[in-house]
């Protein structure tokens, strides 16, 4: 009888085991490297404003695609334990387009509001899955650190293995580094804010000043 019975709790774990859709161990969805979590806040305190006007966390999606991706069968997560912590509405991604989700735990102020916010300090994890109907495959992850207050933490380029702070967020767009091409040419190398004595201006004034470098090798104008 207890041979019986530990046969059949062990049918019972397998039958189980089949019917749920978040497995122990995901496998990779065929959108791996097509659907990335691009950029995110997770302290906005003034920088984006959703259409509520509130200040709150955000995650950004990327299709890198050739093709329109619909997103109804996926999850997104701050858990990795809890993968299917929230299921995108029906909705899809544009090639080459960007998804905002406000992760701010305010699920009642539109469809595309998650039940969790993002934890800046010491930070979490971001995850993005689907399902095939029996199993859970992974589409993008991301675990992160401390986040800066109103800066944003995105990939540069789009899609790209390599993350930066942006100081200048720019959800819904094309990620850009917030530099000019003259970064690293061009330098502001001296000034002087009080000025009394020392240095004369062409009226004869004493006045504060600033002085510019150009480290390159070729004339740069400054008419822009």
């Amino acid at each position: 009888m207890k041979r019986l019975f530990s046969c059949f709790w062990s049918v019972a774990l397998i039958l189980v085991s089949r019917c749920t859709a978040e497995p122990l161990t995901p496998g990779i969805s065929p959108l791996a490297g097509v659907i990335f979590i691009n950029e995110f806040m997770a302290s906005n305190a003034s920088a984006v404003a959703d259409e509520a006007g509130d200040y709150d966390d955000w995650v950004e999606l990327y299709n890198a695609g050739t093709k329109t991706v619909d997103l109804s069968a996926m999850y997104l997560t701050d858990d990795f334990t809890k993968p299917m912590r929230w299921q995108f509405p029906d909705t899809a991604i544009p090639a080459g387009g960007y998804l905002l989700i406000w992760t701010d735990g305010e699920t009642s102020e539109g469809p595309l509001h998650t039940p969790f916010k993002l934890n800046a300090n010491p930070g979490e994890q971001i995850g993005i899955y689907t399902t095939t109907g029996e199993r859970l495959l992974i589409v993008d992850t991301l675990s992160f650190g401390s986040q800066k207050r109103d800066t944003s933490y995105g990939r540069i380029p789009d899609g790209s293995i390599d993350w930066q702070f942006l100081s200048v967020p720019t959800p819904g767009t094309k990620n850009t580094t917030n530099l000019s091409e003259l970064s690293g040419t061009l330098f502001i190398n001296e000034f002087m804010a009080s000025n009394s004595t020392t240095i004369t201006d062409e009226a004869g004034d004493y006045d504060d000043w600033v002085e510019l470098h150009n480290g390159g090798s070729n004339t740069i104008h400054l008419s822009n």
